[in-house]
């Protein structure tokens, strides 16, 4: 039980610290080239959406982040953006509710 608790603890470290480094990547936009960008916010979104619920710890960090690179001028990233933003929606549970009205602005 003790090693499944560590193996858990362990998974969730390595996934903030992937999803830490990926949102910088997407972020800094003048240094980082469009594809990086692109697999970046879409493995952000991949990863949430096999977080499940867990995806609660994450939507107040990662939604300024989302909503930024929706108005990337890449539409690949774009899309990737907008597909992140739903999961966030979709998994977000009451944290994300006030969100989606910035949304629409």
């Amino acid at each position: 039980m003790v090693l499944v608790c560590f193996v858990v603890m362990l998974s969730m470290v390595l996934v903030c610290f992937i999803i830490k480094e990926m949102c910088r990547c997407v972020t800094q936009r003048k240094s980082c080239k469009v594809s990086e960008k692109s697999f970046a916010i879409g493995t952000v979104a991949e990863t949430l959406q096999l977080m499940g619920d867990a995806v609660e710890a994450f939507v107040s960090p990662l939604y300024p982040v989302v909503m930024a690179t929706v108005k990337d001028d890449d539409e690949e990233v774009r899309n990737n953006a907008i597909y992140g933003l739903g999961v966030l929606a979709a998994n977000g549970s009451a944290v994300a509710v006030p969100y989606p009205r910035a949304v629409f602005r």
